[in-house]
């Protein structure tokens, strides 16, 4: 008997796995990601001092409109995965959720299940900050 690996497509991206270990790589790193540039968006401070060196690079690390919207949009696909859920798994997920915002290293079952939510509507929504703060930023809106 000939056994082959059953291959499935995931939704995350249709990229193709053989195994769940890959999409599972995936997921981390794509929630990881957001989490930490909602973190640092979070840490930014409203105002900036101005900078006379001309040497120094030109970026941009004050609270602006697109980081605030990138708050807010993260903070709503989160709200709503867990809102979805029943009543008595709600706190134990923003309690995940809030652990890997702190960037713990160690992941319980809480915060797999909460990457596992997460990954497909950030993948959805376009949450991964390279591609949300693009040249063009507003490309993955859609109009309502």
């Amino acid at each position: 008997m000939n056994k082959s690996k059953s291959v499935t497509a995931d939704t995350l991206g249709g990229h193709v796995y053989t195994s769940s270990a890959a999409r599972w790589q995936e997921q981390r790193c794509l929630v990881g990601l957001v989490a930490a540039a909602y973190r640092a968006v979070n840490s930014l401070p409203p105002t900036i001092a101005m900078n006379h060196d001309e040497q120094a690079r030109n970026r941009s690390s004050r609270w602006s409109p697109d980081t605030a919207h990138y708050g807010i949009d993260v903070q709503n696909t989160v709200q709503r995965v867990i809102e979805a859920k029943p009543e008595d798994e709600r706190g134990e997920l923003w309690a995940a959720w809030e652990a890997l915002l702190k960037d713990d290293t160690k992941l319980g079952n809480a915060e797999q299940k909460l990457i596992r939510l997460l990954a497909g509507p950030f993948f959805t929504k376009k949450l991964h900050p390279r591609l949300y703060f693009r040249s063009n930023r507003y490309a993955h809106r859609r109009p309502r």
